[in-house]
């Protein structure tokens, strides 16, 4: 569980390239903005939206209840956070499917 910034800064040193460099990708920084557009979202919805995305890659939390995190967590009504889901899961974690093999 990552409780401060020295937690943060080892769990991401300990996790593989690929998924450290999705983290911190410009490309999905943008995908979080055109999805806070097309759905609507609020600023902080969006900001609780990229940092579910951020714990799942970072393997704080698991892929299969992304969903009802965004709901949870983001306060983002559940039928938005299904069709969220699907295009995170696309777009997101199908290019690194080796990770997350069971979820997609």
């Amino acid at each position: 569980m990552i409780k401060n910034l020295d937690d943060t800064i080892k769990l991401l040193q300990g996790l593989p390239f690929p998924l450290r460099e999705a983290i911190f990708s410009p490309e999905l920084a943008e995908f979080n903005w055109q999805l806070k557009e097309k759905y609507y979202l609020e600023e902080r919805q969006m900001t609780k939206m990229a940092g579910e995305i951020g714990l799942v890659l970072a393997g704080e939390k698991p892929l299969k209840q992304l969903e009802e995190n965004l709901t949870k967590e983001a306060g983002i009504a559940a039928g938005v956070a299904v069709n969220l889901g699907q295009e995170i899961r696309e777009r997101v974690f199908k290019p690194l499917v080796k990770y997350f093999p069971e979820s997609l």
